[in-house]
Formats: structure tokens, C-alpha cells, sequence
């Protein structure tokens, strides 16, 4: 018996795709330290904002150390511009176009390959991770710069609900209204879309799974099970 799987992994690609593109509510201690940092930045001693920005700067290097890539885009991009003081500006948000470059180093001897990925936000080339960036050229991203590397989840765009029951998003030429959450999902589905086939037929960088087909589309998995009733 043949099976065709199709629905799971369009389903995968799909939430994949739709990651980060609402902010989640901060948990309650990382709420917490960016109260602290807004209420000082408005009303506070420079010391006492300052030690509360180094709070925040150690909570979003631990949730970048933990692979919690969403959590801390979701803070870093929760403070405003006119917090960024000191401490708390030593990561920079970035929500628009960035151009991507995705190198691949095969060894022959090792029998594998390696990948890197860079991302340039403005003037400068970053490290990211090369399983968020599989293939060279320009998207749309969101995310932030910390230490040098810049962290991004796999939604295009970021949004924000609104009261009536619509949502307004950014994708780095301006807010944009939609006239329901369902709208902003289809729109940046349609984005996600359109910048994998501004880069379709690049060479994808077999960083994580050598034979998926991530980059180019969606795959068709035969499943061929054997049983042992079936065995004579």
C-alpha cells in the first residue's frame, strides 16, 4: 500500500512561515524587567535605568542562548526608541528588507557539508543562523541585532491586532491595514510566497536535511509500510 502525505507538511510550512508574525504576550518575569525599563526611561535616574537595562540585556542573550529566538524578538522589539539608552540600545530591531548571502562548504573528506549565513540590516553584514536562512537574496525580515548576529523569526511582516478585530503590519514600507487577523495571515503568507520565488532556483545551502525540499516548494513523501502480517 502507497500513502501520499501532503497536508502535514503544508501544514508545517505554513505555521513555519506565520512564526513571530503577531507578538506573543511577554511572560510575566520578562514583562516585569521591560515595565521596569519603560517606567525609568520616562521617570527614572540614569544609574537605576541603566541597571535595569543590563537586566534586559542579560534576559535576551539567555533567550537567544535557549534558541527562544521568538521570545526575545517579541522583547527586543516591545521598546521603544525613546528607551534606547546605554545598555538598552545595544540591540538594534529591524523590520523590512534585508539581503541575505547563504555559503555552503562542501568536505569531501568528512562526506558533508557546512553552511553559513549572513544578513545585511542597513550597512552591515551580520552572522544569522543558516537554518532560518537557506537560500541568498532579498526578503523581507524581522527581527533584531545583538552581539553582532542578528536573530529573526520566519514571519515577513509584524503585526498588531486591533480592537476592531483587524490588524495593522509593517513590512518595512509602512503600516498596512487589514481588515481582520485573517487578512494579515494571508498576506503574509502571499509575502513569504513571493520572496521564495524572487529566489527560486538558487542553490539551497543542505544545511539541515539534505533531501527536503524546503526552498523550492512543497514534497511528496511515500510511505511504504511493512507489516509483519504481510509477510509470508
Amino acid at each position: 500500500m502507497v500513502v501520499i502525505v501532503r497536508a502535514a507538511l503544508c501544514l508545517a510550512t505554513t505555521a513555519a512561515a506565520l512564526d513571530g508574525l503577531f507578538p506573543a504576550p511577554l511572560e510575566a518575569r520578562h514583562r516585569r524587567i521591560h515595565d521596569d525599563v519603560a517606567r525609568l526611561a520616562a521617570d527614572g535616574g540614569a544609574g537605576e535605568l541603566e541597571v535595569a537595562c543590563l537586566k534586559r540585556l542579560a534576559l535576551l542573550r539567555a533567550l537567544v542562548a535557549e534558541d527562544n529566538v521568538t521570545a526575545a524578538v517579541d522583547l527586543s522589539l516591545a521598546l521603544g526608541a525613546s528607551a534606547r539608552f546605554g545598555s538598552c540600545g545595544r540591540d538594534a530591531p529591524h523590520v523590512g528588507e534585508a539581503r541575505v548571502l547563504v555559503r555552503v562548504a562542501s568536505h569531501r573528506a568528512a562526506g558533508g557539508s557546512n553552511a553559513t549565513a549572513r544578513v545585511r540590516v542597513d550597512k552591515d553584514w551580520l552572522a544569522a543562523s543558516p537554518k532560518r536562512f537557506r537560500v541568498s537574496g532579498d526578503e523581507p525580515v524581522v527581527g533584531f541585532a545583538l552581539d553582532g548576529v542578528f536573530h529573526a523569526v520566519a514571519a515577513p511582516m509584524r503585526c498588531e491586532a486591533s480592537g476592531d478585530g483587524g490588524a495593522a503590519c509593517d513590512g518595512g514600507r509602512g503600516a498596512e491595514r487589514f481588515p481582520s487577523t485573517a487578512a494579515a495571515h494571508e498576506a503574509a503568507r502571499n509575502a513569504t510566497k513571493r520572496a521564495a520565488r524572487a529566489k527560486r532556483g538558487r542553490r539551497p545551502s543542505r544545511f539541515a536535511d539534505t533531501d527536503d525540499d524546503y526552498v523550492k516548494g512543497t514534497a511528496t513523501i511515500l510511505i511504504i509500510p511493512a507489516c509483519p502480517s504481510d509477510v509470508t
